[in-house]
């Protein structure tokens, strides 16, 4: 697994797939789905589990199962 350090936050396949996707920076996603950024780079970089909502509605931007964002 390849990783780029951005900030002070590791953002590893997930997160790269969620902009890629989005088209949108990691902020301006969080604040579309009600969340903060620090949670949602805190997930991207595999130091926080999302919660089941949040995982839902990760997937549903990028047609993946909540699944793919729950596990590590």
């Amino acid at each position: 697994m390849t990783t780029k350090t951005t900030r002070s936050y590791v953002i590893t396949e997930k997160g790269r797939l969620l902009r890629e996707k989005t088209g949108l920076p990691l902020r301006e996603i969080a604040k579309q789905l009600g969340y903060t950024n620090t949670m949602l780079s805190l997930v991207c970089s595999g130091k926080a589990q999302p919660s089941w909502d949040l995982a839902r509605k990760l997937g549903q931007l990028c047609d993946k199962p909540a699944e793919y964002f729950l596990l590590p």
